[in-house]
């Protein structure tokens, strides 16, 4: 009898917990001769390589938290600091940095408006793009997968709706998120990408920051962080 994994840990999971397990099923290494389970393989610079299964599975492995059971203002915090860790080595290498979130810089080595290196802490997706522009993280996605480049079909979406995801699973009466194995919660959601209802391939393509899709309905954040709105 086969075991869906996926649902197993959704049931039997409480809010709070982490542990190996959880860790091992959002990203795992890759091995020599492995074959890719998941639509997104990372490598942060100096590091190994792994595949993740979703957007927020990544910043669960570089933030090494529970970032899927934070609060916005604990993601955008967490996005801060990993955007500080990854500053640190070009300001090792004189180079001027800016840790933004949105219009607003949270943190910098100098006075002037013009840097080396700037890092976006907005929302996930500008993030990804600012740490592979800056070469601090090498990406790379199934060739069959539009989960971080997009599409024409998810261009023409609005709101996200979990059950025209590619993520979302049903087993009985049970439904889940896939990406993040746990109760499907639309709004403002990062790992969102319209079914497309094909069978997944085993080519991946590189992919650059300009290639990021930034959703309309991307996160603003909200509090201490706050970015002021257009007039």
């Amino acid at each position: 009898m086969l075991i869906d994994l996926d649902a197993a840990i959704v049931r039997t999971s409480r809010p709070g917990d982490w542990d190996e397990l959880l860790e091992r099923c959002y990203v795992r290494p890759i091995e020599p001769g492995c074959t890719l389970i998941h639509p997104i393989a990372i490598q942060l610079r100096g590091d190994r390589m792994y595949q993740t299964r979703s957007i927020v599975g990544f910043y669960c492995f570089a933030s090494m938290s529970n970032y899927i059971r934070a609060t916005r203002h604990s993601r955008l915090e967490k996005r801060v600091r990993i955007a500080a860790d990854a500053a640190e080595w070009h300001i090792q290498h004189g180079q001027i940095v800016t840790v933004a979130v949105g219009d607003n810089a949270v943190l910098s080595n100098h006075d002037g408006s013009v840097c080396d290196v700037a890092y976006d802490c907005t929302n996930e997706r500008t993030l990804l793009a600012s740490l592979v522009a800056n070469r601090d993280l090498k990406l790379w996605e199934r060739s069959d997968s539009r989960l971080l480049r997009g599409s024409r079909a998810a261009e023409q979406v609005t709101r996200p709706n979990c059950y025209k995801c590619e993520f979302m699973r049903k087993n009985g009466r049970d439904y889940w998120c896939a990406a993040t194995l746990e109760l499907p919660k639309p709004q403002k959601c990062t790992d969102f990408a319209p079914r497309l209802n094909r069978p997944a391939g085993e080519r991946y393509v590189r992919v650059q920051a300009a290639d990021i899709w930034i959703p309309k309905w991307s996160e603003r954040p909200k509090g201490d962080f706050a970015v002021p709105k257009a007039k």
